[in-house]
């Protein structure tokens, strides 16, 4: 964009092409439209009109989908130069229409003036020299730019040199010498003016014009303008041998000029080819890459969800071994309220034995005790024969469940109930006398663990019910007793804390 806006030297389009593959993505934004302009700039400035036109028009179609008056008028102004540098000049004088129009739709109104003079100049190429004068002294009249002024005096020169007013051109080329700050003459305006001049007979002038005209020259074309006004000027002397000389050096340019176009076209093509190729190698390492970079995505994806799903697994294994550690610890706990209620049933069979001789109540409680320590018997061992590794922890615990489980069966829950009966002066018997309404087994049971002593936790483990339904029971339980038998309410409610 800087190149273009100052006019500097551009010798290749590898910077714009650049751009112009990056935005081709979405060939409707702005800023393809802009990169496509400026490629269309490049190659018009490169000498590549037939491909600049390309990107040029695309340029101009996706500004006017979009309504965008500015740079409707920089495209159409865009393909006016295409037009012009391919002597194209009907639709050149189309475009330069279509950008004074979209310029002034646009607000753009110096740039509209500039445009106007563009429209002269092409009414000028189609030898409509009236209209064309006219619009430059409708914007000569108007404007105090000087830059504009320069840029219209320009346009004008051409106007009078081509209608033959070779009186008005001179004076407007001394008019002009003003304005060198803003603008320098060309080669070609520098032909109009020493043409004009050798119509007038200034041959001095005219000499010294050619003399600059000959050190400017730089390019094909300026040369051949050199070419063509130093035969003019030798034929106006009457050197006709060395206007013969200048015509045979001109024929010869030609014939180089045609020549090196033809060679351009060839290499124009083969460097096409190479930019192609060159581009089609990017793309497939584009797409290389991309699989690549899936892959290595995929792979690193695929490794975390693996380790995730193994620490998970670690992480369930952890938590079922931490449950079974927490169930051996309230098995452990219900051992030893075995062993209290042992320690307690062997008090009182020996102050049964220190206050009478022995009976068969004194063997039933003998029994009784014998049985408690031989489950307490068979857990050690168990424990004894298997270890204490990590890995026969779970065969314990299925033994020590498999012991509680005997130890929960109706009939040593019955056992317990007439133990309890017997032991503690007939507390059973008195309850269902008093509460005829308490006559369930289970309610018995349940209440028969409690005045022996157990655990809530144990309580619940004997009888199968969930430890936040068993102080709901035992609440109920109390309010029957004393709704039914108040006078003894109080001995039995004791026994159950």
């Amino acid at each position: 964009m800087l190149s273009c806006s100052h006019n500097a030297p551009i010798h290749n389009d590898s910077l714009i092409s650049i751009a112009v593959e990056h935005y081709s993505k979405d060939k409707t934004t702005n800023l393809y439209m802009r990169s496509a302009f400026y490629k269309g700039y490049v190659l018009n400035f490169l000498g590549s009109s037939s491909k600049a036109v390309v990107y040029a028009m695309q340029a101009y179609e996706i500004a006017k989908q979009n309504a965008d008056y500015y740079w409707l008028a920089k495209s159409a102004e865009l393909l006016e130069d295409i037009m012009a540098s391919s002597r194209c000049h009907d639709e050149m004088l189309n475009y330069a229409q279509e950008a004074a129009e979209y310029y002034q739709k646009a607000d753009k109104i110096l740039n509209h003036r500039y445009a106007i003079c563009d429209v002269a100049s092409a009414l000028c190429n189609l030898k409509r020299y009236a209209e064309a004068e006219a619009l430059l002294d409708s914007i000569s009249t108007v404007s105090n730019d000087s830059g504009l002024v320069s840029y219209c005096n320009r346009a004008k020169l051409g106007v009078l040199y081509n209608s033959r007013q070779f009186d008005k051109g001179l004076t407007l080329a001394k008019e002009m010498q003003k304005y060198t700050k803003f603008y320098q003459f060309s080669i070609k305006d520098s032909a109009f003016i020493l043409s004009m001049e050798l119509s007038q007979k200034h041959i001095d002038s005219a000499n010294v014009i050619l003399k600059d005209m000959m050190l400017k020259a730089k390019s094909l074309n300026d040369r051949g303008a050199v070419f063509i006004t130093m035969i003019k000027y030798y034929e106006q002397i009457g050197d006709y041998k060395s206007s013969q000389a200048y015509t045979d050096s001109l024929l010869k340019f030609q014939n180089d000029a045609l020549e090196s176009l033809f060679k351009q076209s060839t290499t124009s093509v083969q460097r096409d080819y190479y930019t192609q190729m060159s581009i089609d190698e990017h793309n497939e390492v584009l797409r290389t890459r991309f699989w690549l970079i899936g892959i290595i995505v995929f792979a690193i994806t695929v490794a975390l969800a693996a380790a995730i799903i193994l620490r998970q697994r670690f992480v369930i294994k952890e938590c079922r071994l931490e449950d079974k550690m927490q169930e051996v610890v309230a098995l452990t706990k219900q051992i030893k309220d075995f062993h209290l209620i042992n320690s307690r049933l062997k008090s009182e069979i020996e102050s049964a034995k220190a206050s009478s001789t022995p009976s068969n109540d004194c063997y039933d409680i003998e029994n009784l005790f014998k049985e408690k320590w031989q489950t307490l018997d068979l857990l050690c061992d168990e424990y004894f024969l298997k270890g204490n590794s990590p890995n026969t922890r779970a065969s314990i615990i299925n033994s020590i469940e498999n012991e509680l489980e005997k130890v929960r069966s109706k009939r040593n829950m019955l056992e317990i109930v007439d133990s309890v009966d017997k032991y503690m002066g007939n507390i059973i018997s008195d309850l269902k006398t008093c509460c005829p309404s308490i006559s369930k087994d289970d309610d018995i049971i349940f209440i028969a663990l409690i005045f022996a002593g157990f655990s809530p936790r144990s309580v619940c483990f004997f009888t199968g019910i969930k430890l936040k339904y068993y102080y709901n029971k035992r609440s109920r339980i109390i309010s029957r007793i004393e709704a039914a038998c108040p006078e003894k309410a109080e001995y039995f409610i004791s026994k159950m804390k």
